[in-house]
């Protein structure tokens, strides 16, 4: 099975949006770095669209199976979870950023009713944990972010 190229050809002006969007989550959650992963129409791939730290030449390429990570756990059961130190968890995305993930927090991206993606924050500072009320925060973040995607999804009409 070949990954798809892009998640979903989105404009520049929701591009734009996604990625204030991630760089205003990691500093509301005093956090290392944030992603938005859209979940692959086929409901089996995770594809980041945004990344308040990481360079998008470095992500663009990344695919994460569902069943192999936390964010898919979250994508699979609507579900926002918070991991720490001990916790397994999928390294592509550390490894391709170079940024070690102490601590992640992440929440559904629900788009019409369904979960279309997730959004995550990580931690590198083993000491720096993310609290109950952050859960929350990234929570009602992400839910916000599912009217953006909403709109970055819905068909474009010729003008």
């Amino acid at each position: 099975m070949t990954a798809p190229e892009r998640a979903v050809p989105f404009d520049s002006r929701v591009l734009r949006i996604l990625q204030r969007f991630v760089t205003e989550t990691r500093d509301t959650l005093a956090a290392t770095d944030a992603m938005v992963w859209l979940l692959h129409d086929d409901q089996s791939i995770l594809m980041p669209l945004a990344s308040a730290q990481t360079p998008e030449e470095l992500f663009t390429h990344i695919r994460i199976h569902v069943d192999d990570s936390v964010i898919g756990l979250v994508a699979q059961t609507g579900m926002p979870t918070v991991i720490g130190p001990e916790d397994q968890h999928n390294p592509l995305a550390e490894e391709v950023s170079g940024i070690a993930t102490e601590w992640m927090v992440a929440a559904p991206v629900y788009v019409h009713g369904e979960v279309r993606g997730v959004l995550s924050a990580i931690q590198s500072d083993r000491e720096r944990s993310f609290s109950g009320e952050d859960l929350e925060t990234i929570a009602w973040r992400a839910e916000l972010l599912g009217s953006v995607l909403q709109v970055g999804l819905e068909p474009r009409t010729p003008a």
